[in-house]
């Protein structure tokens, strides 16, 4: 009878275990800093892009 409960208690334990490996391996952020996104110069009135290709602070 105890045999049985620990063997049901142990496959319980395990079966939590495999759930909270599996959400945390989904769950997994990178290191580090993202990547930078481009500029969208499309967004940019004329005047504007020029002056960004010459390097203007206005």
């Amino acid at each position: 009878m105890i045999d049985e409960s620990l063997k049901s208690a142990q496959a319980l334990v395990d079966k939590v275990k495999q759930g909270i490996e599996a959400e945390t391996a989904k769950s997994r952020v990178p290191a580090g800093a993202p990547p930078r996104a481009p500029l969208d110069l499309s967004v940019l009135s004329p005047r504007e892009k020029i002056q960004y290709a010459i390097g203007g602070k206005r």
